[in-house]
């Protein structure tokens, strides 16, 4: 009698630790879509300035259930590294990136995708390109290195001209430490910072994001 007590106890101690794990978990996965709702809708009708060059960030209206989680400079690599996900490098002042985002979203909503992983990168590769032997510079080193004969773009001057520059957005899907796709900015025929995507430019990144998204889910539910 008393063993089975004792097992019925231990039972409901490890379905209360569960539920509060799942708990934790969607606790925080909800924080990070808040988050990042948050931080891209306030640029909404916000201008910008940069060298003698100005314009208006486009609006962006994101869902408060979004798949966003956010990673950092204590994980990001450890991330690149492992298992397979879909990863969102880019920044929320990036029209680039607000342009490409609501597509990303989209797919990955309507695909059964449930985690897109996000790293916003602008420090580590301002660190890297001022030449700062910092652990900022570190970290956008080892990115670099994960990724580098998938990268094309390069410094155009300064101390770091011609070394790889990682630019915004750049969507990846990592499968065991090793990039399955890569997709850097929009489209080609979406030239234009301060514009958004025709529907003919959304279609065909959205072509793109699926593919990446169908084959994630491919390798989750067969690998």
């Amino acid at each position: 009698m008393k063993n089975k007590k004792l097992i019925i106890g231990l039972i409901l101690i490890l379905i209360l630790i569960t539920g509060l794990v799942t708990t934790y978990i969607l606790i925080q996965n909800s924080k990070d879509s808040y988050k990042f709702k948050k931080e891209y809708e306030s640029y909404n009708n916000k201008s910008w300035e940069y060298e003698g060059k100005k314009g208006k960030y486009l609006n962006i209206e994101i869902n408060k259930d979004n798949p966003i989680i956010y990673l950092n400079d204590e994980n990001i690599v450890k991330e690149l590294k492992e298992g397979d996900k879909i990863i969102y490098f880019g920044f929320p002042d990036c029209n680039w990136c607000r342009a490409a985002l609501p597509v990303l979203l989209k797919s990955a909503e309507e695909n059964g995708v449930e985690k897109i992983y996000y790293y916003d990168f602008g420090e580590v590769r301002e660190a890297f390109e001022k030449n700062k032997n910092n652990e900022k510079a570190k970290i956008y080193q080892q990115i670099i290195e994960v990724l580098d004969s998938n990268i094309t773009s390069t410094f155009e001057s300064g101390a770091k001209k011609g070394e790889k520059r990682l630019s915004a957005p750049t969507v990846v899907l990592m499968k065991d430490g090793k990039v399955s796709s890569f997709h850097y900015r929009t489209v080609d025929s979406h030239q234009n910072y301060n514009k958004n995507l025709t529907t003919e430019e959304y279609n065909e990144l959205y072509k793109i994001y699926e593919d990446m998204m169908i084959d994630l889910i491919m390798c989750t539910s067969d690998c």
